[in-house]
Parts: C-alpha cells; sequence; structure tokens
C-alpha cells in the first residue's frame, strides 16, 4: 500500500494543500499586519521544507 501511485499522490496532495493554506495564512497576516505567533510556525515550516529541498 506505501508504495501505491493512490498512496504517493494523496500525500503529496495533502503537504500541497497543507503549504497552501500556511502561505495563505502568512498572506493575510502580513497584509494585515497582525503578526502573530503563526506566522513564526509558518516561517519556520517553510525554512524546514528549504533545508528539506537543499539536501
Amino acid at each position: 500500500m506505501l508504495h501505491s501511485i493512490a498512496f504517493i499522490r494523496f500525500v503529496h496532495t495533502a503537504i500541497f494543500v497543507f503549504f497552501n493554506v500556511v502561505t495563505a495564512v502568512l498572506l493575510y497576516e502580513v497584509v494585515a499586519d497582525k503578526i502573530s505567533i503563526l506566522t513564526w510556525i509558518a516561517v519556520a515550516l517553510f525554512e524546514i521544507e528549504a533545508q528539506q529541498a537543499i539536501h
């Protein structure tokens, strides 16, 4: 099951949707000038993703 294309597609789609939501929250908080802990969590998640992409 873990190697089926449907499972891989589901995981990829879930991660894609998650990061789109994180991007939307980040964009809203910056535009609305409501920087909060969610902003810093979003920044940290993007940094972790970038570090994973480099390696």
